[in-house]
């Protein structure tokens, strides 16, 4: 009842008591009064559990993020991408307020019961507006839409000069599609501590949560030149104690326009309702109109005109006369060429402030991802909301003295409740309060940190045994011409030794030349902001490969299986020793210094002339490489001693300048490099994405063979992505090169219109490589009997025909493998070189 109800209940009922106080024994009053008045506070007080699901009266939809709140208090929720609710009240107040906008508010009286649950169907607006019949020329939905596109700079809230907001984001990932077999399993195992903690209401099937955050953060915004930053101000993150990751959990990173052209999603391009392009893409119908806060809105319903294109479908609420997007719900559509995904929900809304400027406020998420079509999924819900808006273009210079786009530091940690009640704009859901002491849970159930420990392995390679890691797994076996069958053991400190320091070495033995081989390593991080790092290796064994640049290396298992057996295996015995010093500077520039000495013996008949008249294989060499690297806003995750890039949407250039010196820790050359490379990415809209990279240098001085240039060939029939792959190991050598790299994949652009075959979701795929370069008078001389000579064809290179080749290939075959046919173009007189093959490699993307 209401509290006012309530309020004159308790008056009359005390002004009883107080005048038979009078005439009746104390003793009888007291318990009297306890009776009255606790037990209807008790009842009052207690904590209610609110469900149900919201429909459109009309069409039977569920509605997905109407909002459900208890009248005149602060507790309140959204409903899901499913119109599910769930809500845990104390509030003292009967009525529920159930509000969508377009939509008429609905209110019901929720009783004193402990668990309630309640189906309503909304009613639109303008459910009683007269029915009036317009024919255009034209189609209104297309005349609306080129009115918004029109208008597309006036309304976009990247053309404001300057502005700053403050934002909240709140992330959680769950398990999903759990069968109720499956659940009851789940709560009669070692997981019987997680029973309450999975939700059978919220969504279609039962879900578990185990991973929870939120953030708030102020975003700061400048339009010339363009620049964003964020500054964290809190963060809270269940089961991960690393404030770096915190940079990944804010509202700089996943934040579409709707405006632009394409978004890139998923490694992909595409195309929202409002791209210039639309109409290539998306039919439009008008469906219905309404007030929205102050704005007269029209519906649009959009959806893919070709199916499996790179596109949405959902519907628009478009303000009249400005013609913004007032409100954006559209999920992929479910046939998309993408791995593993099961569905994507997206929700925007906007309001007008000023009366004329258009901006976000909030920004809701959900994608589900399947490894199988039975097996359970990996749901990521993401909601941002945005407020206090401050129109200023010079509002950047607040900020513009930090260096990072996203600034953070230990301190923003805060696991402070209290913090959180009273600062997020969003009260949390039963399923989120709970999932913090989720969390901590799981990490204490032995069965699912085994679990853990096995993607970690599979992920890493490593197992890891908290002190200590084996592995790497792939390398434990292989085969080669000299060592026969080879087995390798590697052991490396884990983080509970050191968060800043890892030792490691390797034993390994071949069984056909009975000899050991072993490593060594030391790994130190100075400091993480700025990076700073000292590495060291040291390594007495064989090198099977004259590049390291391979998608699969030769020293595996399958390694003896895959190698084309016409082309002898040039096999290296070498003792190197490296020292590593890397350091960052400012806005993904860096610098590092290495030291590597090297003693080589070949195992193949490689000589040189060593300008005495001899012919000498053994080779010593010292070398500094002073190398500068930029990778223009480049990010990372911090993971104690180890980062990891998450990239970067610029080129990356790198510069090295190495020095052999003579004399120096038994060096027997001089010798100067320059090198240069240039490595990018780009999308050419929905066509598919082109990788592409570029190296060059120059060697000033007179070495042997296995130190001049030598671009990377494979004389396996597995496909490597970094290499030639039609060219044998050696079979070119240069001190002027040039080397250039080119892919394109088209995902699916052409198949994914092809009936039957785009069911296949296969992709195409093209590549282009090339390898120039010229040998100097001097190094010929020193490496001139080389030239095709049996069995090895080595330095067989002209100064005017670049080394081509080209392929043709599908990937995406059952998600993992790409098959490309190749075709070497110039050089077919190497008879121990094929000019035509079919190379089968793996190819992993969504």
């Amino acid at each position: 009842m209401p509290l006012s109800v309530i309020a004159v209940f308790y008056y009359l009922i005390l002004t009883k008591i107080w005048s038979l106080s009078r005439r009746v024994s104390i003793k009888l009053f007291i318990p009297l009064f306890a009776i009255l008045f606790f037990s209807p506070a008790a009842a009052i007080c207690q904590k209610l559990s609110i469900s149900g699901q919201i429909f459109d009266k009309f069409s039977a939809e569920p509605i997905p993020f109407a909002n459900v709140s208890v009248k005149n208090t602060n507790s309140g929720t959204v409903t899901n991408e499913t119109g599910r609710f769930v809500l845990l009240t104390t509030a003292l107040n009967d009525t529920l307020l159930i509000s969508y906008i377009g939509y008429l508010t609905d209110t019901l009286l929720i009783t004193d019961e402990a668990e309630q649950e309640y189906i309503r169907m909304l009613i639109p607006e303008d459910y009683n507006l007269n029915e009036v019949v317009i024919k255009p020329r034209e189609e209104p939905a297309k005349i609306l839409m080129r009115k918004v596109i029109a208008n597309k700079k006036q309304n976009d809230q990247q053309n404001i000069d300057g502005y700053k907001t403050k934002g909240y984001t709140k992330i959680e990932l769950d398990i999903g599609n759990l069968t109720a077999e499956t659940a009851n399993k789940a709560k009669a195992n070692a997981f019987d501590i997680l029973r309450e903690h999975i939700d059978t209401i919220n969504d279609e099937k039962p879900f578990l949560p185990f991973f929870f955050t939120e953030t708030l953060s102020e975003f700061y915004y400048r339009k010339n030149p363009k620049s964003k930053k964020e500054i964290i101000q809190g963060s809270r993150t269940s089961g991960v104690n690393n404030a770096s990751i915190t940079q990944l959990l804010g509202n700089y990173y996943e934040q579409f326009n709707i405006y632009d052209n394409y978004w890139y999603l998923l490694n992909k391009n595409f195309i929202p309702p409002v791209s210039d392009s639309w109409n290539f893409f998306y039919k439009v119908a008008l469906v219905d109109s309404a007030f929205i806060d102050d704005d007269w809105c029209y519906k649009i319903d959009f959806y893919p005109k070709q199916r499996q294109e790179n596109v949405f479908e959902g519907y628009m609420w478009i303000a009249d006369q400005s013609f913004a997007v007032k409100e954006v719900l559209m999920h992929l559509d479910s046939t998309a060429n993408i791995n593993y995904y099961k569905r994507g929900i997206f929700y925007q809304k906007f309001d007008n402030l000023n009366d004329s400027t258009w901006v976000m406020t909030e920004d809701n998420l959900v994608v589900e991802f399947a490894p199988g079509k039975t097996t359970a999924t990996i749901i990521a819900r993401k909601t941002s909301t945005y407020s206090d808006y401050i129109f200023d273009k010079d509002a950047f210079n607040e900020v513009a003295k930090f260096k990072d786009d996203i600034v953070y530091s230990d301190s923003v940690m805060i696991n402070d409740e209290s913090f959180w009640a009273s600062n997020r704009p969003i009260a949390l859901s039963n399923t989120e309060t709970g999932v913090y002491e989720l969390v901590d849970s799981l990490q204490n159930i032995k069965t699912f940190n085994t679990l853990i420990g096995i993607y970690n392995t599979l992920m890493y390679g490593y197992w890891n045994l908290g002190y200590v890691r084996i592995g790497p797994f792939a390398n434990m076996a292989s085969t080669n011409s000299v060592e026969g069958l080879r087995l390798r053991l590697g052991v490396k400190t884990g983080d509970l030794v050191s968060k800043r320091m890892a030792l490691g070495g390797y034993l390994a033995y071949g069984f056909k030349d009975n000899a050991f081989k072993y490593g060594s390593e030391f790994n130190l991080i100075i400091s993480k902001k700025p990076w700073q790092q000292f590495k060291f290796n040291y390594e007495n064994d064989l090198d099977v490969s004259s590049s390291g640049n391979v998608t699969f290396g030769e020293d595996n298992l399958l390694s003896g299986f895959y190698r084309r057996r016409d082309t002898p295996q040039k096999i290296v015995d070498q003792e190197k020793f490296t020292w590593h010093y890397n350091k960052d500077w400012i806005w993904g520039l860096s610098n590092s210094v290495t030291l590597t000495t090297i003693d080589m013996h070949p195992l193949f008949d490689i000589y040189y002339f060593n300008g005495k008249d001899s012919l000498v294989s053994d080779i010593k060499n010292s070398e500094i490489n002073l190398g500068i690297r930029f990778a223009y806003r480049e990010k990372f995750l911090f993971d104690n001693y180890r980062r990891y890039s998450i990239g970067t949407k610029y080129p990356v250039l790198t510069f090295n300048y190495k020095m052999g010196i003579n004399n120096l820790l038994a060096g027997d050359f001089n010798y100067r490099t320059v090198e240069f490379t240039f490595k990018d990415y780009f999308t050419l809209g929905s066509i598919g994405g082109t990788t592409y990279s570029l190296k060059a240098g120059k060697i000033f001085g007179t070495l042997p063979t296995l130190l001049l240039e030598t671009p990377p060939g494979n004389e396996t029939y597995f496909m490597n992505h970094g290499t030639f792959n039609l060219m044998n190991e050696y079979e070119f050598v240069n001190d002027t090169y040039a080397e250039f790299f080119l892919t394109h994949s088209f995902w699916g652009f052409f198949l994914n219109k092809v009936p039957l075959v785009n069911k296949l979701k296969l992709r195409e795929v093209v590549a282009f490589k090339m390898a120039y370069g010229t040998l100097s008078a001097e190094n010929k001389a020193a490496n001139n009997y080389l030239k095709e000579t049996e069995p090895y064809y080595i330095g067989n290179s002209s100064p005017n025909i670049p080394y081509m080749e080209a392929s043709v290939g599908l990937e995406n075959i059952f998600k993992l493998i790409r098959v490309d046919a190749i075709w070497r173009l110039t050089y077919r007189n190497n008879p121990l070189a094929p000019n035509f093959g079919v190379r089968v490699g793996v190819s992993l993307d969504i």
